[in-house]
């Protein structure tokens, strides 16, 4: 429950007939007169048709995208503006607001949101949201550790979709409670709370076997890689400590041509040194993705990209260190634009950059890793 010290943020939500409309509004105003903050969301042609409230009360009204549905009038987006044997395609188009009202919810963060009966499925997204986009109630210690919206998604997903008669939850759940025991690629010195935490949960040893980064030795024998490994060390060697940008998405990560088409213009846009990890796939729709045409020759000397595995001996990910700097993405599709990617690009290596090297340096003193001079640009 909010704080009733101080003044909530309220979120309104009328069906799409006046006769709802104007006593939510009356009621808004009532609100606002204690010094609360209203968003009043509707959809763009009815609030144009709405009384507005007097400047002096703090009242926006949030205009929601209206889904088309067929059967619908066009331009039809209130009781008022249809025959009775049509209104049941309204109410269609109005469960379409779900989303919409999802993305309010998440950016916003209201403290209220009161509702008319049409709409059921305010109460689940909102509890939804609480549960998974939030930090857990029963983690005892500080953390910034939740969910994305778009993350939510991929883990409902997953969840959902069964392989052979189970799915993928199934299988994890399953694993976890048979078991004698928990490994983790993890360390006690680097993160304690969560291993006591994995314990006390699943009451069964939970065993850090520490990084298991790999050595250079164990994994090469032939020379031409271990030649190139040589190469690449002597390429960061020769730029000023602490200068050069590392992006990494992971071995999973799979970018689309437009996501890859961002990073590369930004990147070059930077003027910063920068080495990239860039594994090879194909798109949705199994094409070749490719980089930008002559995009490494415009940036050739001062940006490498590698395609194939890099020695991350020295690299230690963990955000709640202020070692990973993750780019801001639209919270629901898990996209992000060129302009996100500079925004990240300025926070490491300016604004925030000494934050970033200091905690890497003292992270990165655990074990024998080899202290080298790079700054991490992360997205997970």
């Amino acid at each position: 429950m909010a704080d009733d010290t101080k003044p909530h943020h309220i979120g309104m939500l009328p069906w799409s007939a006046f006769s709802h409309m104007i006593p939510f509004l009356e009621l808004a105003s009532l609100i606002a007169q204690k010094g609360h903050k209203i968003s009043f969301l509707s959809t763009n042609l009815n609030i144009k048709h709405l009384p507005k409230p007097p400047p002096s009360l703090q009242i926006e009204f949030i205009s929601l995208s209206h889904p088309q549905v067929e059967g619908l009038t066009e331009n039809a987006e209130a009781t008022t503006d249809l025959p009775i044997n049509k209104v049941d395609y309204l109410k269609m188009a109005y469960d379409g607001l779900e989303e919409p009202l999802a993305r309010f919810l998440e950016t916003s963060k209201p403290d209220w949101i009161p509702h008319d009966y049409f709409s059921h499925w305010v109460s689940p997204i909102a509890t939804k949201l609480e549960h998974y986009t939030v930090p857990p109630k029963w983690i005892s210690f500080p953390t910034n550790v939740s969910f994305r919206p778009c993350e939510v998604k991929r883990l409902r997903k997953s969840a959902s979709g069964k392989v052979g008669g189970v799915s993928e939850l199934f299988r994890l759940v399953q694993s976890v409670r048979r078991c004698d025991a928990l490994t983790i690629r993890g360390c006690c010195l680097f993160q304690p709370e969560w291993l006591k935490l994995l314990e006390d949960m699943h009451i069964k040893p939970v065993i850090p076997v520490g990084q298991i980064t790999p050595t250079l030795t164990s994994l090469f024998t032939d020379a031409r890689k271990v030649s190139e490994v040589t190469e690449m060390e002597n390429w960061l060697e020769k730029h000023k400590k602490g200068s050069i940008v590392y992006v990494a998405f992971g071995s999973e990560a799979k970018l689309t041509q437009l996501k890859i088409n961002e990073i590369a213009h930004r990147l070059e846009k930077s003027g910063l040194p920068f080495f990239w990890v860039l594994r090879k796939h194909r798109g949705p729709h199994d094409e070749v993705l490719e980089l930008p045409e002559g995009f490494e020759e415009r940036v050739r000397g001062r940006g490498v990209v590698y395609t194939t595995w890099v020695p991350q001996l020295r690299i230690l990910i963990l955000e709640e260190k202020r070692m990973r700097c993750p780019i801001p993405r639209d919270e629901f599709d898990g996209s992000f634009t060129s302009d996100s990617v500079a925004e990240s690009l300025r926070l490491v290596m300016v604004e925030g950059g000494k934050v970033y090297r200091d905690k890497t340096r003292v992270c990165l003193g655990i074990g024998s890793c080899k202290t080298s001079a790079w700054m991490i640009l992360l997205g997970s």
